[in-house]
């Protein structure tokens, strides 16, 4: 049953790979910078993907995670 679900909801590897080697191959969206693509075709990201709020705490996690400080404790990023 699990099995049977994840097929129907879930993409094989080919096609999760698909739309990634599509905008790095095809010379139509070679000057498409910043765009958002799904499925091969330009669509709209989700609203948490638009929000600044969003990408300003991930800019901040992502900026300590990559730190140099090894006494940031890793559950401050993964809690137990």
């Amino acid at each position: 049953l699990v099995f049977f679900l994840a097929s129907k909801l879930l993409k094989t590897i080919p096609q999760a790979a698909a739309t990634t080697c599509y905008v790095a191959t095809n010379p139509r969206v070679e000057n498409a910078s910043g765009k958002y693509y799904s499925d091969c075709n330009e669509s709209s990201p989700s609203k948490l993907g638009s929000s600044l709020a969003e990408a300003a705490r991930l800019w901040a996690v992502s900026e300590k995670m990559v730190s140099t400080d090894s006494n940031i404790p890793v559950d401050q990023f993964y809690p137990v």
